[in-house]
């Protein structure tokens, strides 16, 4: 999770951060981390960050 707190942190200021772009980077670079659990508690305390939650994962989007 670190390298993903470390991406986060060097975005531009006031980028919308969504939980697409986090899968995508993790997918790109073969890292895993729990995405749920970053936008809970790491992305919040990033100054400058704005975090767009509205991407869905897991099964729920799977749906039909």
């Amino acid at each position: 999770m670190a390298k993903l707190v470390e991406y986060a942190k060097g975005l531009p200021k006031d980028t919308v951060f969504t939980r697409k772009m986090a899968q995508d980077f993790l997918k790109k670079n073969k890292l895993e981390a729990n995405v749920e659990n970053f936008f809970n508690r790491k992305a919040p305390n990033i100054k400058g960050l704005k975090v767009d939650t509205s991407f869905t994962t897991g099964m729920l989007s799977k749906r039909p």
